[in-house]
C-alpha cells in the first residue's frame, strides 16, 4: 500500500509517493509507544514513522525512495539512532532487545540482550565502541558494540520506566527522563547519577518523554506529558524557563544547529517553533492531521522534518516560517547576531 512523504515549502506542496509500513493502522491512539528520531539525520524521521510496526525503513530524501529492504524486528520499534560516522544504526525494540545494523549494506550487525522490558532509547558513545540503552525496566545499560555483551552493572536511580536518554555534546555525560517526572544526569565513567532535577509535576502523569542539549552543553531542554517544556542550566543545576503552549503530551523536541530555535512535537496534532532567546513561539502552530511523534532539523537548519501518526512524514521550510514572523536574526549564529 502506498503512503506519502510531503515536502512543505510554506506556500505550496509537492508530494512524493513512497512505500512505508503496510501494516500501520489508519489512526494511532494515545496508548502507542514512544519513538524517537535521530536529531542529526532527518532521514530518521521517515524511519521513525515505522516505529509503530515491526519494521524500520531507510529513505533517500533526494528521490523519496526506500533504501534497501525494511529492517525486520520481532516486535514494535521504539527508537532509532545513527552512529557518529553514520555507519551503524541502533534500534530499540519492544521485544526487550537492542539491535545494530550496517547502514551501508542494510544487514544485521549485533543483538544486545539483557533488558527485561521494552527498550526505549539507544545512543552511541564517542569512539564507536559502545552504546547506552534505556528501558521500561528502569535501567540504563552500557554495551560493547563488537561482542554485544553488557559492560558493568545496570545504572539505576529510583524505580519506574526510563523513557529517553541524550548524550552531552562533550560525550562525557548522559541525561535520562523517567516516569517520575525527573531528569537525571549521569557520569559515564562511574555509571552514577550525579544530579536530579524535578520540575515536571503539573500533572499526575508527568513523565519526561524527550531531551535535547544545546551544542555548548550549558542548557538541557526536556518535554513531558504535563504538556510543558523546560529549560535547565547545567552549570547552576536549576530550571531557567518553562515553555507553555501545547495542550497535550510533548513527545519530541529538536534544537536547530545554531541553538536558537526549538521545535516541539505534541499529541495535540501540532509542532511549534520556539525562540530560545525569549522562550516565545515563532508564528502559528504547524498543524497536522494527527498526533506528531518526531521532529528533526536538517544539518543546515533550513528544513524541519516531522513524523505524524497519520502515517506521513512532512518537511517544513524553516527559513520561510521564521522570516514571515519577522525574526530573520534567529537564522544567524548567536555570535553573529
Amino acid at each position: 500500500m502506498g503512503r506519502t512523504l510531503d515536502r512543505h515549502s510554506h506556500n505550496s506542496w509537492t508530494r512524493l509517493r513512497v512505500q512505508v509500513c503496510p501494516s500501520l493502522p489508519a489512526r494511532l491512539g494515545p496508548s502507542w509507544p514512544q519513538l524517537e528520531a535521530h536529531i542529526n539525520w532527518v532521514r530518521a524521521i521517515a524511519s521513525t514513522s515505522q516505529a509503530h510496526c515491526t519494521t524500520l525503513i531507510l529513505w533517500n530524501l533526494d528521490n523519496g525512495q526506500p533504501i534497501g529492504l525494511p529492517l525486520q524486528h520481532a516486535n514494535l520499534v521504539h527508537s532509532v539512532a545513527f552512529s557518529e560516522d553514520g555507519k551503524l544504526l541502533a534500534t530499540g525494540c519492544r521485544d526487550r532487545n537492542t539491535y545494530t545494523w550496517d547502514a551501508a549494506t542494510i544487514t544485521p550487525h549485533q543483538k544486545f540482550e539483557g533488558h527485561t522490558k521494552r527498550v526505549t532509547g539507544a545512543i552511541h558513545l564517542p569512539g564507536g565502541q559502545q552504546i547506552i540503552t534505556c528501558s521500561y525496566d528502569g535501567s540504563l545499560r552500557v554495551w560493547n558494540l563488537k561482542s554485544g555483551k553488557q559492560i558493568g552493572e545496570d545504572w539505576r536511580d529510583g524505580g519506574g520506566h526510563v523513557y529517553c536518554i541524550a548524550l552531552s555534546p562533550d560525550g562525557k555525560k548522559v541525561v535520562s527522563g523517567s516516569e517520575d517526572g525527573a531528569v537525571r544526569l549521569w557520569d559515564i565513567d562511574t555509571g552514577k547519577a550525579i544530579a536530579k532535577w524535578i520540575g515536571h509535576t503539573e500533572r499526575v502523569l508527568s513523565e519526561v518523554s524527550c531531551l535535547a542539549w544545546t551544542k555548548d552543553g550549558k542548557t538541557l531542554i526536556s518535554g513531558s506529558n504535563d504538556h510543558l517544556i523546560r529549560t535547565w542550566n547545567i552549570k547552576k543545576w536549576k530550571k531557567t524557563a518553562v515553555l507553555k503552549a501545547h495542550t497535550l503530551f510533548v513527545f519530541a523536541i529538536a534544537i536547530s544547529p545554531n541553538d536558537r530555535i526549538l521545535a516541539s512535537a505534541s499529541h495535540d496534532n501540532t509542532v511549534l517553533l520556539w525562540n530560545l532567546d525569549n522562550g516565545r513561539p515563532i508564528g502559528p502552530p504547524l498543524q497536522h492531521a494527527d498526533m506528531v511523534d518526531s521532529v528533526s532539523f536538517s544539518e543546515d537548519g533550513k528544513l524541519l522534518a516531522t513524523g505524524c501518526a497519520d502515517r506521513n512524514a512532512y518537511t517544513w521550510d524553516v527559513v520561510a516560517i521564521v522570516t514571515e514572523a519577522g525574526l530573520d536574526d534567529l537564522l544567524l549564529d548567536s555570535k553573529a547576531s
